[in-house]
């Protein structure tokens, strides 16, 4: 008898490890720290962004760092290659950085679960974390499957995960579909002033 096993509509999601140096993610999250804030409202606690809406233009932090900060001259371009070599790991076309900002997180906040908008390709850049703070967690855009296997599970198996986390490391870049629902979970931070850089991106020439 011949098997043949069909992995069915899989969703990618990347890590790319130390993206940036610890040096260098210091050096960025101190910036940050001096940086004038926001409330954002997928954001609980005592928490805030560097993220509001502007007339003129979106906020793109990474070129921002480039022109005050000499020794990151080239993160631009860096994170646009790896955004790239994930839109062709997913057979996709090339893809450019559109807005980029920095959250900062405080003890016992929350990232409510939530997607980007007017984005194909969406990623964390992760400055200030260590073993206290909240993980990433993606849910599963099939909502049925605690319905329809809870309580009957033989193992942990990838085709019944209702939601999937993951710890990021200092340096760490995470990138995933925009459309994909992403946050804390519900789970609080415990790590003081927990920063990351989000992104979003656009098709290349608005194909």
């Amino acid at each position: 008898m011949n098997k043949q096993k069909y992995q069915l509509f899989p969703t990618l999601v990347t890590r790319y490890e130390r993206v940036v140096s610890l040096d260098e993610s210091k050096t960025i999250h101190d910036y940050c720290m001096r940086q004038k804030t926001y409330p954002h409202y997928i954001l609980e606690g005592n928490s805030s962004s560097s993220h509001q809406q502007k007339i003129n233009g979106e906020e793109n932090l990474l070129q921002e760092l480039e022109k005050k900060i000499p020794k990151l001259k080239g993160i631009y371009d860096k994170v646009n290659f790896i955004l790239n070599d994930y839109a062709k790991d997913m057979g996709i076309h090339p893809v450019v950085l559109s807005n980029n900002w920095f959250n900062i997180q405080g003890k016992g906040s929350i990232l409510r679960q939530h997607i980007h908008c007017h984005s194909v390709l969406s990623a964390s850049l992760y400055l200030n974390v260590d073993k206290d703070s909240s993980s990433i967690y993606f849910e599963n855009p099939n909502s049925t499957i605690p319905f329809a296997y809870d309580g009957h599970e033989t193992s942990k198996s990838e085709y019944l995960f209702e939601h999937y986390y993951l710890i990021p490391d200092p340096g760490d870049l995470i990138i995933f579909p925009s459309w994909l629902k992403h946050g804390s979970l519900y789970t609080e931070n415990k790590t003081k002033n927990r920063t990351c850089i989000s992104m979003n991106s656009l098709y290349r020439g608005g194909a």
